[in-house]
């Protein structure tokens, strides 16, 4: 674990990402999609982001929070879909 997301272990970051997902009425804020949730940090906590300010945290379903960390293009996020479920990996 990055000493970036240390602070994300514990009780407080629980009860920061339980309300983003609250906020967010536990749906991607990018899809809509209500699968497997994760919070992300806007600006990252690498570029010193507020781990704990809850205007800074949107909801995320895990593929859009991969997209969101890997800068794909639509495309090229649709190919890789495609081949996620060739895969059975979905």
């Amino acid at each position: 674990m990055s000493r970036h997301h240390a602070a994300l272990d514990g009780a407080r970051w629980a009860a920061t990402r339980k309300a983003a997902f609250d906020r967010d009425g536990w749906r991607c804020t990018a899809c809509g999609g209500a699968g497997r949730l994760e919070a992300h940090h806007e600006p990252p906590l690498e570029d010193g982001g507020d781990p704990y300010q809850l205007e800074g945290i949107r909801t995320l379903c895990r593929t859009c929070h991969i997209d969101r960390h890997r800068d794909e293009t639509p495309e090229q996020r649709e190919w890789r879909i495609f081949m996620d479920e060739l895969a059975g990996r979905t």
